[in-house]
């Protein structure tokens, strides 16, 4: 039958599948996305990335969706897939409407999940060679805090980097302080090992996994920063990763800003640390489903 959707209610294989041509998700980007992993059948933080979601759809004016219908619809995809460790993917668009009405119709709902393999262990050893991209981040942006399907940046970004063989790609802000990945949120380590992260007001997605590594160094005493960072500031950490719900934890070996001056890192103690942290709470949460 190969892949399983579930497509507003009803689960069905991904070749009956349909969206209706009028619909704003598709038209205009009006609509939101989260992107989730399963760990042996449990989606980690699956309630978090439900409300972050929720916060956004009141943000963009998306009615009619409720909490326990979405957890429903991802849990299901993942069993009705017979997987367990996937990629869960949560799509939720205005759906079919006027493009300036008083009041929404209702919202297309889809949510996928696919068989995921992460990056290899040798990747984490050594880890992710970044640039600083030619796209700015506007800071400004009311779209800025959510993950919206309108994603043209973040895929224009990261084309430009991959085509010159790095991994990521970094944002500059107006300001031209660094703000996020494109697919991920930045945090470095200083020689005094206090963790540094860009504020939201610099121009980045409030990530789950962002704010759950927060949590993380908070339990194991770690200082926490969140303060805008220039790139000509890389000299003062030696350590450095990016965080995202797919890739976990992931070290930096560079940051090259757009002068072509590489800043090096090194895969330490801190983000190590931190990285086993978020593995046991892994290993908790699957235990308890």
């Amino acid at each position: 039958m190969g892949e399983i959707i579930h497509l507003n209610g009803r689960l069905l294989s991904a070749g009956e599948a349909g969206i209706d041509p009028s619909d704003q998700g598709f038209l205009y980007g009006a609509g939101l996305f989260e992107t989730m992993r399963a760990y042996s059948g449990c989606i980690f933080l699956l309630d978090r990335h439900i409300n972050r979601l929720l916060s956004s759809a009141q943000a963009i004016g998306v009615e009619n969706i409720e909490a326990a219908k979405l957890d429903e619809a991802c849990r299901s995809v993942v069993a009705a897939n017979g997987l367990h460790n996937a990629r869960v993917r949560l799509t939720v668009s205005r759906g079919k409407s006027k493009l300036f009405p008083a009041a929404w119709g209702q919202p297309t709902v889809l949510a996928q999940a696919q068989p995921f393999m992460p990056p290899p262990p040798e990747k984490y050893r050594l880890g992710y060679r970044t640039k600083v991209s030619r796209v700015r981040r506007y800071s400004g942006s009311p779209l800025v805090r959510h993950k919206t399907t309108s994603y043209l940046e973040c895929l224009l970004a990261r084309t430009q980097v991959e085509a010159e063989s790095y991994d990521e790609a970094m944002f500059l802000n107006e300001r031209g302080n660094l703000a996020e990945g494109s697919t991920s949120n930045l945090f470095l380590v200083s020689s005094n090992e206090t963790l540094r992260t860009p504020p939201l007001g610099a121009g980045l997605l409030p990530g789950i996994t962002r704010q759950f590594v927060l949590e993380i160094a908070g339990k194991l005493g770690m200082e926490a920063v969140e303060k805008d960072i220039c790139p000509e500031g890389l000299v003062d950490f030696h350590e450095a990763f990016v965080t995202s719900s797919l890739i976990e934890i992931m070290p930096l070996a560079s940051i090259t800003d757009e002068n072509g001056r590489e800043y090096s890192f090194k895969v330490g103690e801190a983000t190590e640390m931190l990285r086993r942290a978020y593995q046991e709470a892994i290993e908790t949460a699957a235990g308890k489903e």
